[in-house]
């Protein structure tokens, strides 16, 4: 939602993307707010060479309703 309401769950829809010539391993997704809050994370499968994914995380939304979010994927 635009204006998400604390206590409500929500899902937000990540983009991956391997842009380069090879696969790229497995690894994790983690969803962090503005303040570094953990709101979620999910394991990804390897993705093959320029190629990309979505991937859907739901989470409670902790407090307030105007959130900043980073999405970081490691391997």
């Amino acid at each position: 939602p635009r204006e998400p309401i604390e206590g409500e769950a929500v899902t937000v829809t990540i983009m991956i993307q391997n842009t380069g010539p090879v696969a790229g391993p497995s690894g994790l997704v983690y969803l962090t707010d503005s303040s570094g809050l953990l709101l979620g994370q999910r394991s990804t499968e390897p993705l093959q060479a320029s190629s990309s994914r979505n991937i859907d995380l739901t989470f409670v939304v902790p407090n307030g309703n105007e959130m900043i979010l980073d999405a970081e994927w490691r391997y």
